[in-house]
């Protein structure tokens, strides 16, 4: 079931569109059974055109927090904090914050399709932690991925488009 209001917030100008799902819930407990009815609410400025399932089903494929939250935990250690100083685990922090959104970016730009969703884990150990060469000549800095590397012809196509 589905509810729409107009939401205009304490310092705003502007009129949202509130949008309140409300889903029933059947449980049992200790072998009673009993209702149990649980809100969502999804403010959007997304167009008056767009009905509100529209609007519902857009920001639920959109809005995947659950899986973002888990890699930030458990992926990229986030939550992990390395140092005893403050300002060292604030860096680190907005690294781990960071990575996930590069990924993203650099899988949109270059990467092929099937990259966009991997875990972050299988996403490093194939595109971050590779091994390479190195090579300074002639005032160049040349990269040269190793031949066993297994996505090598993969990550050569994706700084080509990059670098284009």
């Amino acid at each position: 079931m589905l509810t729409e209001l107009a939401d205009k917030p304490a310092r705003s100008e502007k009129t949202y569109r509130l949008i309140i799902r409300r889903q029933r819930i059947e449980e049992s407990i200790q072998g009673e059974p009993f209702e149990l009815w649980r809100y969502r609410f999804v403010p959007t400025n997304l167009p008056e055109t767009m009905s509100a399932e529209a609007v519902v089903r857009e920001t639920y494929r959109r809005c995947d927090q659950k899986r973002v939250i888990e890699q930030l935990q458990h992926g990229v250690a986030a939550m992990r904090m390395p140092t005893g100083g403050f300002l060292a685990n604030h860096a680190h922090l907005l690294c781990a914050c960071i990575a996930p959104n590069l990924r993203a970016w650099l899988a949109i730009l270059a990467l092929p399709e099937q990259t966009k969703r991997r875990e972050w884990n299988r996403f490093r150990k194939a595109f971050v932690c590779v091994a390479a060469r190195v090579i300074l000549s002639a005032r160049q800095r040349t990269v040269r991925l190793a031949h066993s590397q297994r996505f090598a012809a993969v990550m050569q196509r994706a700084l080509l488009r990059v670098q284009t």
